[in-house]
């Protein structure tokens, strides 16, 4: 189930995937939260099982001894990486998905001053 969350993702452009139980999954677009219509209300179980799909033992570990794990994933299907902030919470697990570029824009493309680009 991760796995399309991931390419729904991509495919819409998303800064973030939301996963909180008791909650649909969310994405993030031009900064507002929008429910994933096609996602049931998530639960903790499910939560942790998409979650044990993506971590090492070693990042699982650090979950359950802190509440809390960051850590990256490759996304090769749909060449994308994702920097996962799993924490606990008080309904359970949640996560939080960032999209990573993997290319790094140019000072143009930032809107930079041109003073930046003389340095």
């Amino acid at each position: 189930m991760i796995r399309k969350l991931l390419t729904l993702c991509v495919q819409k452009k998303a800064s973030d995937l939301h996963l909180s139980s008791g909650c649909k999954a969310k994405y993030r677009i031009d900064g507002d939260l929008i429910d994933i219509e096609s996602s049931s209300v998530l639960n903790d179980k499910m939560i942790s099982q998409m979650l044990l799909e993506i971590m090492t033992d070693d990042q699982k570990d650090e979950l359950i001894e802190t509440y809390e794990c960051d850590f990256s994933i490759d996304d090769r299907d749909n060449d994308a990486r994702f920097r996962v902030n799993a924490f606990f919470h008080n309904r359970g697990y949640g996560a939080v998905f960032r999209r990573l570029e993997n290319t790094i824009p140019t000072l143009d493309q930032f809107g930079a001053p041109r003073i930046l680009k003389e340095v």
